[in-house]
Protein backbone atom coordinates (compact mmCIF):
# COMPACT_ATOMS: atom_id res chain seq x y z
CA UNK A 1 0.00 0.00 0.00
CA UNK A 2 2.80 2.42 0.90
CA UNK A 3 4.52 1.71 -2.42
CA UNK A 4 1.32 2.56 -4.33
CA UNK A 5 0.96 5.81 -2.41
CA UNK A 6 4.55 6.77 -3.20
CA UNK A 7 4.06 5.99 -6.89
CA UNK A 8 0.86 8.02 -7.02
CA UNK A 9 2.59 10.96 -5.34
CA UNK A 10 5.45 10.85 -7.85
CA UNK A 11 3.03 10.74 -10.77
CA UNK A 12 1.12 13.74 -9.43
CA UNK A 13 4.29 15.74 -8.90
CA UNK A 14 5.43 14.98 -12.44
CA UNK A 15 2.06 15.95 -13.91
CA UNK A 16 2.05 19.24 -11.99
CA UNK A 17 5.63 20.24 -12.75
CA UNK A 18 6.40 23.62 -14.26
CA UNK A 19 7.17 23.90 -17.97
CA UNK A 20 10.84 23.74 -18.96
CA UNK A 21 12.03 26.51 -21.29
CA UNK A 22 15.18 26.38 -23.42
CA UNK A 23 16.30 29.36 -25.50
CA UNK A 24 13.73 32.11 -26.01
CA UNK A 25 10.15 32.15 -27.22
CA UNK A 26 10.02 35.96 -27.27
CA UNK A 27 9.74 38.03 -30.41
CA UNK A 28 7.45 38.25 -33.40
CA UNK A 29 6.35 34.99 -34.87
CA UNK A 30 3.33 33.56 -36.67
CA UNK A 31 1.44 30.72 -34.93
CA UNK A 32 1.19 27.82 -37.38
CA UNK A 33 0.52 24.10 -37.64
CA UNK A 34 2.98 21.55 -39.00
CA UNK A 35 0.83 21.33 -42.13
CA UNK A 36 1.17 25.11 -42.67
CA UNK A 37 4.96 24.85 -42.47
CA UNK A 38 5.21 21.86 -44.80
CA UNK A 39 2.77 23.34 -47.32
CA UNK A 40 4.13 26.89 -47.58
CA UNK A 41 7.88 26.15 -47.30
CA UNK A 42 8.16 29.89 -46.77
CA UNK A 43 11.12 31.28 -44.84
CA UNK A 44 9.53 32.83 -41.77
CA UNK A 45 9.73 32.82 -37.99
CA UNK A 46 7.00 30.60 -36.58
CA UNK A 47 5.49 29.44 -33.30
CA UNK A 48 4.30 25.84 -33.34
CA UNK A 49 2.63 23.64 -30.73
CA UNK A 50 2.73 19.86 -30.85
CA UNK A 51 4.13 16.71 -29.29
CA UNK A 52 7.71 15.42 -29.40
CA UNK A 53 7.44 12.23 -31.47
CA UNK A 54 11.15 11.41 -31.95
CA UNK A 55 14.30 12.84 -30.42
CA UNK A 56 18.05 12.70 -30.94
CA UNK A 57 19.72 10.79 -28.07
CA UNK A 58 21.94 13.83 -27.41
CA UNK A 59 19.03 16.30 -27.65
CA UNK A 60 20.22 18.22 -30.73
CA UNK A 61 17.04 17.68 -32.81
CA UNK A 62 13.52 16.34 -32.45
CA UNK A 63 10.34 15.92 -34.45
CA UNK A 64 7.25 17.91 -33.49
CA UNK A 65 3.93 16.37 -34.45
CA UNK A 66 0.40 17.71 -34.47
CA UNK A 67 -2.82 16.57 -36.14
CA UNK A 68 -1.58 17.91 -39.50
CA UNK A 69 1.81 16.21 -39.69
CA UNK A 70 5.36 16.00 -38.39
CA UNK A 71 8.35 18.32 -38.86
CA UNK A 72 12.00 18.17 -37.79
CA UNK A 73 13.20 20.83 -35.35
CA UNK A 74 16.97 21.32 -35.57
CA UNK A 75 18.75 22.67 -32.48
CA UNK A 76 22.40 22.06 -33.44
CA UNK A 77 24.42 25.26 -33.35
CA UNK A 78 21.96 27.08 -31.08
CA UNK A 79 23.42 26.01 -27.75
CA UNK A 80 20.10 24.32 -26.93
CA UNK A 81 20.01 20.63 -26.05
CA UNK A 82 16.88 18.96 -24.73
CA UNK A 83 16.60 16.23 -22.15
CA UNK A 84 14.74 13.16 -23.41
CA UNK A 85 11.05 14.13 -23.50
CA UNK A 86 9.43 11.99 -26.23
CA UNK A 87 5.65 12.16 -25.81
CA UNK A 88 5.70 15.59 -24.11
CA UNK A 89 3.75 18.59 -25.34
CA UNK A 90 6.03 21.22 -26.80
CA UNK A 91 5.95 24.81 -28.05
CA UNK A 92 8.67 25.70 -30.56
CA UNK A 93 9.79 29.06 -31.92
CA UNK A 94 12.14 29.11 -34.87
CA UNK A 95 12.85 29.85 -38.49
CA UNK A 96 11.49 27.66 -41.28
CA UNK A 97 14.28 26.40 -43.51
CA UNK A 98 14.37 24.28 -46.67
CA UNK A 99 17.61 22.35 -47.28
CA UNK A 100 19.19 21.62 -50.67
CA UNK A 101 17.15 18.41 -50.94
CA UNK A 102 13.86 20.26 -50.41
CA UNK A 103 13.40 18.99 -46.85
CA UNK A 104 11.54 21.46 -44.65
CA UNK A 105 12.60 21.92 -41.05
CA UNK A 106 12.48 24.48 -38.28
CA UNK A 107 15.72 25.91 -36.93
CA UNK A 108 14.65 26.20 -33.30
CA UNK A 109 15.54 29.24 -31.22
CA UNK A 110 13.24 28.47 -28.30
CA UNK A 111 11.48 25.41 -26.89
CA UNK A 112 9.03 25.04 -24.02
CA UNK A 113 8.20 21.56 -22.81
CA UNK A 114 4.85 21.35 -21.01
Amino acid sequence: MMRHLLLLTLLLLTACSDPETFGTLDGPSQKVTVGDVLESKETQTVLLEGTISKECPSGCWFYAQDESGEVRVELAGTGITLPQRVGSKVTVRGDVSVDDDGVVQILGTGVRIH
